[in-house]
């Protein structure tokens, strides 16, 4: 795993499960790969699922990849969750992902990937 994360995993549904009554408020609950990637434009998708009311606001993704360069996505019931980031050159990126505890909420897939 190129992620390490804070809640649990369910094994049975292949996802990472963050509950708001077991995880901490307003500190990072998942963050990497902090692996350098080639120079292009990126993608980001992430996949979940959540009884959270639509606009609900679950949290934010930071992105991480210089000194200076942060983005940050706001990851929202009932909307898709993703981004595109330009990546200039090879330092190491990083994401994390600060957990808003509105409601539980299933982490099942974060995709990183180049489309330029």
């Amino acid at each position: 795993p190129i992620f390490f994360h804070k809640g649990y995993t369910r094994l049975e549904e292949n996802v990472v499960h963050l509950d708001p009554v077991q995880v901490p408020s307003q500190t990072i609950i998942l963050y990497g790969p902090s692996l350098p990637l080639p120079k292009g434009e990126y993608e980001v998708n992430i996949s979940f699922k959540t009884a959270a009311d639509e606009g609900t606001s679950m949290g934010n993704m930071h992105l991480h990849w210089n000194q200076s360069g942060v983005e940050t996505m706001e990851i929202v019931a009932g909307r898709p969750a993703f981004g595109l980031f330009t990546y200039t050159n090879n330092t190491m990126v990083r994401m994390d992902f600060v957990y808003s505890r509105a409601a539980p909420l299933d982490l099942r897939s974060l995709s990183i990937l180049r489309v330029k």
